[in-house]
């Protein structure tokens, strides 16, 4: 058995943090022999210091499953990637609906997310953050212009509720078929995300890597949103916080306490009360 825990909206507290409370129990029960690990939409670049502060020892999920990493060996043990040909028509849409898609993208061994310009609080949110915390991915384009040198992680558009939902609904009519397009609320600024990525890229399917790298068979899962849905589905056992998305939404899994009473590593010391 294996328990894996989302980021955002999750483990972290309402304010982005780990709580003293939570890494320290965290840590006793992998000491005592419990593996626990992560899955996130975060990248290693700003999933690092939360790595680092559990002393997270078994592989990690990154990206919604674009990438698998070994926080011990610090490599990469798998990566889902999107071509320009896959990537350029959704990507055409984007703009010609007026929206300005943050393009997460690979060269040799660069990385890079261009953007255009920022137009609303979600987008401020997020860029501005990342540029204030010295994010040198992260570089203002004056267009979008790519070739078969490029290789795609994830494309993603911010915006107002009402606007995104409208967009959504295109974007399965116009491309119901080669990506996983994910909606959803972000947990900070209370905009919508509407992501794609790799249709191999979910965090079930890094999961079963995980599992099968483990010589594992089950795993316990902690979720709050959309993209957790696969993880959550298939997981022997999986919870959500109360008040998180997926419960105000009316999904049934059972709930933890709030993110800001430490609910994941409260309902960890329960399941493994016995060691």
């Amino acid at each position: 058995m294996i328990y894996v825990s989302d980021l955002d909206g999750t483990l972290l507290n309402s304010e982005g943090k780990l709580t003293d409370y939570t890494i320290e129990n965290i840590k006793m029960l992998m000491s005592k022999g419990v593996k626990f690990t992560i899955a996130s939409a975060r990248s290693i670049f700003t999933a690092t210091d939360f790595i680092e502060k559990l002393g997270l020892s078994i592989p990690i999920v990154l990206r919604n499953g674009a990438f698998i990493y070994d926080p011990v060996n610090k490599k990469i043990l798998m990566q889902k990637f999107l071509t320009q040909k896959q990537i350029q028509p959704i990507l055409e849409f984007f703009i010609d609906e007026g929206l300005n898609p943050i393009v997460h993208h690979k060269i040799d061994e660069k990385l890079y997310v261009d953007y255009t310009r920022i137009d609303n609080y979600g987008e401020k949110q997020y860029i501005s953050s990342r540029l204030e915390a010295g994010d040198r991915r992260f570089r203002k384009v004056d267009g979008y212009s790519y070739d078969s040198a490029s290789k795609f992680i994830a494309m993603c558009v911010i915006g107002q509720n009402n606007i995104q939902e409208v967009v959504f609904k295109k974007v399965e009519k116009l491309f119901p078929k080669g990506y996983i397009i994910h909606k959803y609320v972000d947990t900070y600024s209370n905009h919508t995300w509407i992501e794609i990525n790799h249709p191999e890229a979910t965090k079930k399917n890094a999961i079963d890597y995980i599992l099968d790298y483990l010589g594992e068979t089950e795993y316990t899962a902690f979720g709050d949103n959309i993209n957790d849905l696969s993880m959550l589905e298939n997981a022997v056992a999986a919870y959500i916080p109360e008040s998180s998305y997926l419960a105000k939404a009316g999904y049934s899994y059972e709930k933890t306490s709030s993110i800001d009473r430490d609910g994941v590593v409260n309902k960890l010391l329960k399941l493994n009360s016995n060691i």
